[in-house]
């Protein structure tokens, strides 16, 4: 189910892709000088959102198979996935840099479980997460 939505949301983003100019230049590469067409940038992305989406489908499928164990890189690189993307898009003038962080909750009890040896503070210093407050369930 999730599998054919993003399939869906990727072609959709496929066609708003095509209708973009591809001389509009834009950095992406956060890390250099790298310059690269919208249409370049949207694909780029797209590869991101469906390795993500592979990488989502294998944790389920570990899970389901009393595998889970094998999740721990598999949701390292799916953080650092969306952490990628969150940075790309703030570097893309226009109004994707323009967009609020998103207000994202962060239990630290259970990442801390799920991701051993990962310092939460500095993820969330590094990265566009926020805590928001939680109310008592």
């Amino acid at each position: 189910m999730l599998e054919e939505r993003l399939k869906i949301e990727s072609q959709d983003k496929m066609v708003e892709a095509s209708l973009w100019t591809n001389n509009r230049s834009v950095p992406t590469d956060t890390r250099g000088s790298s310059v690269t067409t919208a249409s370049d940038i949207d694909r780029a992305m797209l590869n991101v959102l469906e390795e993500n989406a592979r990488l989502l489908n294998q944790i389920e499928a570990n899970i389901l198979t009393s595998q889970a164990q094998n999740n721990i890189d598999l949701f390292h690189r799916t953080r650092s996935n969306i952490n990628n993307l969150l940075q790309s898009m703030s570097q893309i003038p226009g109004i994707m840099s323009k967009m609020p962080r998103l207000p994202i909750s962060v239990d630290e009890k259970l990442c801390s479980y799920l991701l051993p040896g990962v310092n939460l503070a500095q993820v969330l210093s590094s990265s566009y997460l926020k805590e928001e407050p939680r109310g008592n369930w």
